[in-house]
């Protein structure tokens, strides 16, 4: 036997499906940005499982398609690029990874922080195709891949991804008396977090406690220094 090579699993839609939606006011078209793998996901015009690695639109329907639209998925029919373009709009096939799919589609579940803390949840970065898919897909024309721009051997940093594929944006937490801690950080002059996860002042870390930071177990010994019986440290005393 040889090794277990497992295959990448798609949900399916076809071009008829997502022209009668946007008809019927089902699937909502954004005006900044394409309509991506949540948008379908969030008007139940496909059911996304764990094993799937994201949408492949097929071509059923082309014949009457003629909505222009601005499409985004992971995989697409030469069929159905065809008609889209045809009709005067664009598609592009991204890669997102089973991490990054995920906190697309529950961007709240990457945003809880435990009460009391400062620093606000991480999405995670977006991961680049394996070699594999980059070479066949997402650097292809053919296939309208997002980095289609790039040649091999170009370096490629998660961090250069388009802007609406990085989800590497940090989001301010809400916690009960947060609004107090930043109260009382803007009187006393102190920088802190914004709702947009930035802070007030710049040149500093990323990630600051400067409100309620929990002190080290060596600063509490050196302020309040105890024996080992867990009694009060007194100079001169024998133990």
């Amino acid at each position: 036997m040889g090794a277990w090579r497992p295959k990448l699993e798609y949900a399916y839609i076809n071009l008829w499906r997502i022209q009668e939606a946007v008809a019927s006011g089902r699937l909502p078209v954004p005006e900044e940005r394409p309509i991506d793998v949540r948008d379908l996901f969030n008007a139940k015009l496909v059911t996304l499982r764990q094993r799937h690695a994201g949408i492949q639109l097929l071509g059923r329907g082309h014949e009457s398609y003629s909505t222009p639209l601005r499409l985004e998925v992971q995989m697409a029919s030469q069929r159905a690029i065809e008609a889209v373009e045809k009709a005067g709009g664009s598609i592009e096939t991204v890669y997102y990874s089973r991490l990054t799919l995920r906190s697309l589609l529950k961007p709240h579940r990457f945003e809880a922080a435990p009460v009391g803390k400062r620093h606000g949840a991480m999405r995670p970065r977006p991961a680049l195709p394996p070699p594999k898919l980059m070479t066949r897909i997402y650097m292809s024309e053919r296939h309208r891949g997002y980095l289609r721009q790039l040649q091999p051997g170009d370096v490629v940093r998660p961090q250069e991804h388009p802007a609406h594929v990085d989800l590497s944006v940090r989001q301010k937490p809400r916690y009960p008396g947060w609004a107090a801690a930043d109260a009382d950080a803007m009187a006393s002059g102190r920088p802190y977090i914004k709702a947009d996860g930035t802070r007030t002042a710049s040149g500093e870390k990323a990630v600051v406690d400067a409100v309620g930071k929990a002190p080290s177990s060596r600063a509490i010994q050196t302020a309040n220094p105890r024996r080992r019986d867990n009694r009060p440290y007194v100079p001169g005393e024998r133990a």
